[in-house]
């Protein structure tokens, strides 16, 4: 007789089971984890507010690309896949997790995958049977250093119906691309049948650029929530009070990346508004890593020798993308 067996999760198991001596393994059942960073959401630094994982500051003039996500994510096709380019700081990041929350907040799976994720589920399923249970949003930020394994993944996804009722999107962040070259062409392919395959499963077929933020008040909306972020009570002048301000911030070379316009705000806490913005990318970048790294020599007191050490760790863990704790401990006697 046929009974059904429901195993808690984020979705139901329904096994039916005919005649005797029958035997089910549900331990080893494949499954795709995506996160949220919602671990990083804490804010203790200026680096912190800097981060987009943080949400430190409301998205700003973003309703076009959202709007035209939205139309992806409906689009009749069971499966999809959008390439989304713009250099570092443009704002990539951040769209992608207020997506993620805003999907996971109407009933979507939705979220980042890692490297050793996309490697592990690979390993571990064929996702031509992938059996995915509510619509989902897979992100994959630095697209172009898992580009092999996006590979594997989209040649498999190729041979996959899809579901009508639940929609999978997957959304590829990188800083350029370039259809038939680079990362581009070893995702994707060259053409042949497989390779055609998963190009159809681009939509669109090219990658889709972010633009910068052009509105002065938008520009402005940025700068004066990190502004007030760095120091309470601070605010950015308001449209018309001060013209010569008005006018940087409508001209400024960078004034269309996010990032370096937060970067501006939480160091006009200590240079002034004015001041702040006649300052070029690297003098941003340099100025905030330079009182970040002042920071962290403080724990040092007054040991100069350990404050060398600590400054030498940050940079370190910064070129290794971050390390846990226990290889951090493991590396510092090295170092």
């Amino acid at each position: 007789m046929g009974q059904e067996l429901t195993v808690a999760g984020s979705g139901h198991i329904v096994v039916q089971i005919e005649g005797d001596d029958n035997q089910v393994n549900l331990k080893g059942l494949a499954h795709l984890t995506l996160t949220r960073y919602l671990n990083r959401r804490q804010v203790e630094s200026d680096a912190d507010i800097l981060s987009p994982y943080s949400l430190s500051i409301e998205l700003v003039g973003r309703q076009t690309e959202l709007a035209s996500l939205r139309a992806w994510l409906a689009s009749p096709k069971p499966i999809a896949v959008r390439v989304l380019t713009g250099r570092a700081g443009a704002g990539k990041t951040r769209l992608a997790l207020e997506l993620c929350e805003t999907l996971t907040a109407e009933g979507w799976q939705a979220g980042f995958v890692t490297e050793r994720e996309l490697q592990r589920f690979l390993a571990a399923q064929n996702l031509s049977s992938w059996g995915w249970q509510r619509p989902c949003l897979v992100v994959v930020d630095y697209a172009a250093a898992h580009a092999l394994t996006l590979h594997d993944w989209l040649a498999e996804l190729s041979d996959h119906p899809g579901f009508t009722d639940r929609p999978l999107r997957l959304l590829l962040l990188e800083r350029a691309a370039e259809p038939g070259s680079g990362w581009w062409q070893t995702a994707f392919g060259r053409g042949n049948s497989t390779d055609r395959a998963i190009r159809r499963l681009l939509d669109p077929p090219e990658p889709v650029a972010l633009a910068g933020l052009v509105a002065r008040e938008e520009r402005r909306a940025v700068f004066a929530q990190a502004l007030a972020r760095a120091q309470d009570g601070l605010a950015a002048p308001v449209q018309g009070d001060d013209p010569h301000f008005d006018d940087q911030l409508a001209t400024l070379t960078w004034g269309g990346e996010p990032l370096f316009l937060m970067m501006a705000g939480l160091l006009a806490a200590w240079h002034g508004v004015r001041q702040v913005l006649a300052l070029s990318r690297i003098d941003l970048a340099f100025d905030l890593a330079g009182r970040e790294l002042a920071r962290i020599a403080r724990f040092a007191g007054t040991n100069q020798a350990q404050a060398t050490l600590l400054t030498h760790l940050a940079g370190y863990v910064t070129l290794v993308r971050g390390l846990a704790a226990y290889a951090l401990r493991q590396a510092s006697p090295r170092e």
